[in-house]
């Protein structure tokens, strides 16, 4: 069944652009955390999206230079995951990802074999919502990052 789309106005081009150009907002001690984690492991920026527009928020976020290697994705599954393990030479089972979303940063990552911490946040695409059984560990803030890796403070 065809469905009749709306013709795009003006008015929905700009706002359009005004949300791919907006500026970053950065979570409550996002910089200094990377800074920590960053003194003690490799990192790789793992995320997913429109190519331009994830490229535009990493360069503008300030935070790109806390990461050795950034991979965009249009999904991230289990064989997305290990497809970038492997460029990098990284063993799954010695790889951890921190991510808000279960679907896409935690399950497939525990699939390979990997860590994974999830750090909700209270929006989230509905897509990203699943049902799951899987037992991992979950932080309230990224600031409990660090301790969680038993960094020293």
């Amino acid at each position: 069944m065809l469905r009749h789309l709306e013709p795009v106005t003006a008015a929905d081009a700009d706002r359009l652009r005004a949300d791919l150009t907006a500026p970053v907002r950065l979570l409550p001690h996002v910089p200094e955390v990377l800074a920590a984690v960053g003194r003690h492991y490799r990192m790789v920026l793992i995320t997913k999206g429109d190519l331009i527009h994830q490229t535009f928020k990493v360069e503008t976020s300030g935070l790109a230079h806390h990461f050795e290697h950034v991979e965009i994705l249009l999904e991230k599954d289990p064989e997305s995951y290990r497809k970038v393990l492997a460029g990098r030479g990284i063993d799954p089972e010695r790889f951890c990802m921190v991510g808000n979303s279960v679907r896409s940063d935690i399950l497939p990552v525990m699939a390979l074999g990997g860590t994974a911490v999830h750090v909700p946040y209270p929006l989230l695409w509905e897509l990203e919502h699943v049902e799951h059984d899987e037992h991992f560990a979950e932080l309230a803030s990224i600031s409990e990052l660090p301790a969680w890796l038993g960094l020293p403070a």
